[in-house]
């Protein structure tokens, strides 16, 4: 009996260890309103620089962005746990995480994965702060 409780035991462990983070979370447009900075990104496994300077500002449903390279203005809307930008490629991001101060996301851009963790923008933080963030709090 004992053995039984204790495979039984490792079984649940194991199986709940397997669970998928629930990413069918329903977003709302006022959940994401402000200006969020990329702090860190990875291009297909791997930490990449290409998009140091990223950012998007969201307000209702208009998004500012630099994501072509370019400030541009364009639409945006939520389905669900996504946030697609309407620009000429309709960019799709999968929310990963989503709080007051850090946004993840997951992509492909132009078939390539890539994950983005942003922090939201606050005046009153300062660079210093900003970099201590970034080595502190790393994408998983």
């Amino acid at each position: 009996m004992f053995r039984l409780f204790i495979a039984m035991f490792f079984f649940v462990a194991f199986s709940y260890g397997c669970v998928q983070p629930d990413t069918n979370v329903e977003v709302t447009p006022k959940m994401i309103t402000g200006t969020w900075i990329l702090d860190s990104a990875l291009r297909d496994g791997t930490p990449t620089e290409s998009l140091d300077g990223l950012f998007y500002t969201f307000e209702q449903k208009k998004v500012v962005s630099n994501i072509t390279g370019d400030t541009n203005e364009t639409m945006f809307e939520i389905q669900g746990s996504k946030i697609v930008h309407l620009n000429d490629d309709s960019m799709v991001y999968q929310i990963q995480t989503l709080n007051d101060s850090i946004l993840k996301v997951s992509s492909n851009i132009r078939n390539i994965p890539f994950e983005l963790k942003f922090r939201k923008f606050d005046s009153t933080t300062s660079t210093d702060e900003h970099g201590d963030l970034q080595e502190s709090d790393g994408l998983k």
